[in-house]
This record gives structure tokens, sequence and C-alpha cells, in this order.
């Protein structure tokens, strides 16, 4: 077992949780190494995989801590998320907690599914890309950021981004030839996860070979709050100005100053290509979530005993 973990993630140090999954996985009899630095963790888990011996490399953060490790490792290495972040969207839908006995049991058990994922200017990710407001707060935020974050932290990149931002125009092109044009915000999906348990897509599927994309055409305060709300009660599919769409690659240009950002991390400025990659990451996950997804996600298991969609 790898452990890779990102010290500054979340709201507090999270070392004694770790401490306490490494005394646990020991008294399981797996050899565990502690890592947090990305290139000696990719080699460590690249030559175990060769040799046969490893398990699984433990994604000790949030969000972005697993995004890394899916860039940066062979595909067929098997993740397991370690919720330790401030959203842990990935964990939330895979109905992981941050409990040391839960991680144990998906190790032991070693359940594991081929999820999609994105690629954003060539590099992965597994929950959202955005652009428009939220980009930008992330933007500012990660600009003045120093050690450990929460909730909290984002208030004044929100009020900041609320008098500054001037909600440049987005124009979008898709994979079919459809275009949407002078849109201000712009949600791109993996999964049904948002910050703060916003609902955006609900019908986002990382089985599906497909992403799903949102957007909203109006910009200012009010409207950011309209939103805000629509989604915060899950009505954002009565959003007149609204439009969602179901992509394989996108584009995404603009004449000012745009940026975006993915799985919570800056990602650049625009213009931005999207696309889907398909089974792109393992991930181990609990029995019980795969048991509930087996019929409505329309899972099978192949002859690996992973699980996917089954086709048509």
């Amino acid at each position: 077992m790898i452990i890779a973990a990102n010290p500054h993630s979340g709201a507090f140090d999270r070392r004694s949780l770790i401490e306490q999954l490494v005394e646990q996985l020991e008294s399981k009899n797996f050899d565990v190494e502690i890592l947090g630095e990305i290139d000696r963790i990719c080699q460590t888990a690249s030559q175990s995989l060769a040799n046969g011996t490893l398990r699984a490399v433990v994604a000790a953060g949030g969000d972005g801590t697993a995004a890394l490790l899916a860039n940066r490792l062979p595909s067929a290495v098997p993740l397991v998320v370690f919720p330790l972040g401030t959203a842990n969207l990935l964990a939330k839908y895979l109905t992981i907690r941050r409990n040391i006995n839960q991680i144990t049991d998906i190790i032991e058990d070693g359940q594991t599914v081929r999820l999609d994922a994105g690629m954003a200017n060539g590099q992965f990710f597994l929950v959202v890309t955005s652009c428009g407001f939220d980009a930008e707060v992330v933007r500012k935020l990660h600009k003045s950021r120093k050690g450990h974050i929460s909730y909290l932290s984002y208030i004044t990149p929100i009020l900041r981004a609320f008098w500054k931002y001037n909600y440049p125009t987005l124009e979008i092109t898709f994979d079919n030839g459809q275009r949407m044009g002078a849109v201000r915000w712009a949600f791109i999906q993996n999964i049904p996860r948002y910050a703060m348990n916003l609902s955006i897509v609900d019908g986002a599927n990382p089985f599906d070979g497909k992403l799903d994309c949102c957007t909203f055409r109006s910009g200012g305060i009010l409207a950011s709050f309209y939103y805000f709300l629509c989604c915060l009660f899950r009505r954002q599919s009565r959003i007149k100005t609204a439009r969602f769409v179901q992509f394989k690659s996108m584009t995404i240009t603009t004449e000012g100053a745009g940026h975006y950002q993915i799985d919570g991390d800056p990602g650049g400025r625009l213009p931005l290509t999207i696309e889907v990659v398909p089974e792109r990451f393992r991930v181990m996950v609990p029995q019980e979530w795969v048991q509930s997804q087996m019929e409505k996600m329309n899972l099978k298991v192949d002859e690996k005993g992973e699980f996917r969609e089954s086709p048509e």
C-alpha cells in the first residue's frame, strides 16, 4: 500500500488520521509506505505495479489530490479515496467517509470500478471543470492561499469577485457542431456533485462515455444569487437562460480574460478544449455502493471482476 499524503488538504492537519490508517492496515498484514512527493509516488507505484506487489494508492487529500494522482499514475493503478480535503466531492459520490474502518474494508475487499475522466487542455479531471465566476473565485483563493483552507477561506475571494469580476462572454462549440454563444458560466461535470452539495447536473454519469455541460447566460450579482438559489433547491432546470448538453468533446473561447478551474484547483486561461476519456481510472469503492449502482447505472462485472457500464 502506498499512501499519497497531501499535507495541505482540508482545514486541519490530518496526520493523526493517516497514522491511524497505517496502523490498522499494518495490523491486516499490509506493507504501507507514506509518500508526499509526486515523483516518488509515481516511481514507487510503477515499480510495485510491475512486480505485482501493489494493492492500491491511497489519495489522502481532497479532489485535487485524487486528480493529480490520476494524471500522473498509470491507468492500471487502483486509487482509494481517503477524503481529507474541504469538499471531497468524489468521495461523497462514492459514499466514502473519513472513517478508518471503512477505508480499511474497501482496501481489503478490493472491489474496483472503471470511471470515465474528462481532459481539459491535456489535464485529466475527475469531478468538474468550470469557467466563469466560480473559476475566478478559485483563482483568487489559490493566489493568496497559505496552508490549510476551509469553506470560510472562500468568503474573501467571493466578495472580491462580486465587486471586480466582469463576467466575460464564453463561446462554446460541441463535437456535433452545436454552438452556444454569449454565455457567462459553463460547468462541465463527470459526476453529479458540486461544491456545497449544490446540484448543477443531476444526470452526470461517469460510466456513460460522455460529459455533461450546463451553461448560464446572464452575469452580475443578482443573476449569481438567482442561479445559486435555484441550484441550492434543485430548480436549475427551470432557469430559462440555462442550457444542458451531453458531449464527447468541446471547445470554449472568450474575447476577455477568462479562466477555468479543474477539480477545485486553478486550471489556467482560456481557450479550453475538453474531451471525455472513457474508463480512464480505476478506483476502489465500497461494496454497498456497487450494489446500489448496479441497476441504476446498468453495471456489469467483467472478466477481471471490475464493474463497468453494460452496453445497450
